[in-house]
C-alpha cells in the first residue's frame, strides 16, 4: 500500500492535531466489538444508517434493494442487542458467583 506524500508546505503551526479522549476510545471499541460477527454488507449498512444516510441511498451504494437493507439493519441490529444482553448476563452470573462465595 502506498501511501500520499505528506505536503510540508502548510506550516506546522497550523496544522490542526486532533486527539480522542479515553471515553470515545472506549465507544470504538465496543463498536468494533458489536461489528465483529457481522457480515461486510451488513457493517455498511448500520455505519451508512448511523450517519443519517436515506434508504435508496444505502441500498445503492452496496448494491440490495432499498427493502432489503431494512431487513439487514433490523437483523443486524437485533444480532448486536442479543449479543450485548448475552454479555451482560454473562458478567451478571460472574458477579453473581463471586458475591455468593
Amino acid at each position: 500500500m502506498s501511501m500520499a506524500p505528506i505536503d510540508d508546505s502548510y506550516p506546522e503551526d497550523k496544522r490542526i492535531r486532533v486527539y480522542p479522549t479515553a471515553g470515545e476510545l472506549h465507544c470504538l471499541d465496543a463498536v468494533t466489538e458489536w461489528m465483529l460477527p457481522l457480515s461486510i454488507p451488513a457493517r455498511k449498512i448500520l455505519w451508512y444508517r448511523a450517519d443519517g444516510n436515506r434508504w435508496r441511498w444505502i441500498a445503492a451504494r452496496v448494491g440490495l434493494a432499498p427493502r432489503y437493507c431494512q431487513k439487514i439493519w433490523q437483523d443486524s441490529a437485533n444480532l448486536i442487542i442479543a449479543n450485548d444482553i448475552q454479555g451482560i448476563l454473562t458478567q451478571s452470573e460472574a458477579i453473581h458467583a463471586v458475591l455468593t462465595d
